[in-house]
C-alpha cells in the first residue's frame, strides 16, 4: 500500500524523511478554509481531513499522511505572513507572550480513518524591533506560521516551549505519527 504525504511543504517532506519509509508527496485537491470562518479545532479538523480526501479520492489504494497547523496570539489566528512587514508585526504581536499551536494529523485510508490535534506552546522572549527585523531578513520565514522557524535561528526567540512533541511545531506531528505507522515494524523484512 502506498503511502502519501498530502502536502507540498519541504518541511513536512523532510520530517517524514526522519522515519526512513518510502512516500510520494503529492498536493492534495482541496482549498482550505479561511481563518476565522469556524472555531480553531474546526479549522485544523475540517482542513486536515480536507487535504487527506484530496489525495485518497484519486488514489484509494494509498494510506494518506496529512496535517495542518493554525497559531495563535491572543485571540489572534497568525498563518504563514507572505512578507517581511506581515513577518515583523506577527513577531512584534508575540514578543513577550504565548503562541498556541494547534496541528491536525490524520492518517487515512479506505477503510479507517485516525485524526488527532497535538497541541504546543512557544513562549516568546520580549523582543525589540532590530531584533525582530535583523531575525526576519536573516531567516525569511515567509512561508510558516507564527513567522519563526523553531529548527534554525527561530528557536534564539523563545523563552522556552511547552509540549509533547517538538515535530508538531514544525508541522508534521512525528511521536504520534510513527505510532500509527510502526515504522519499525515496517523496515523488518521477513
Amino acid at each position: 500500500m502506498q503511502l502519501i504525504l498530502a502536502s507540498t511543504s519541504c518541511y513536512r517532506r523532510e520530517l517524514l524523511n526522519r522515519l526512513g519509509l518510502p512516500f510520494v508527496q503529492m498536493a492534495p485537491d482541496f482549498e482550505e478554509a479561511p481563518a476565522n470562518s469556524m472555531s480553531v479545532e474546526e479549522l485544523v479538523r475540517f482542513n486536515t481531513l480536507g487535504k487527506a480526501h484530496g489525495i485518497l479520492d484519486n488514489n484509494p489504494d494509498a494510506q494518506v499522511i496529512a496535517s495542518d497547523q493554525l497559531a495563535i496570539c491572543d485571540q489572534h489566528t497568525l498563518g504563514k505572513p507572505g512578507t517581511e512587514q506581515a513577518a515583523c508585526e506577527q513577531l512584534r504581536l508575540a514578543s513577550g507572550r504565548k503562541v498556541e499551536f494547534q496541528t491536525g494529523l490524520t492518517l487515512m485510508s479506505a477503510d479507517r480513518q485516525l485524526f488527532e490535534i497535538i497541541p504546543f506552546h512557544v513562549f516568546f522572549r520580549h523582543l525589540t524591533d532590530a531584533e525582530i527585523k535583523t531575525y526576519v531578513t536573516l531567516e525569511q520565514p515567509l512561508d510558516c506560521a507564527g513567522s519563526f522557524k523553531s529548527e534554525g535561528l527561530g528557536i534564539s526567540l523563545f523563552e522556552r516551549m511547552q509540549g509533547d512533541d517538538p515535530t508538531a511545531l514544525v508541522g508534521l506531528p512525528l511521536i504520534r505519527l510513527s505510532q500509527w505507522l510502526k515504522p519499525l515494524e515496517r523496515l523488518i523484512k521477513p
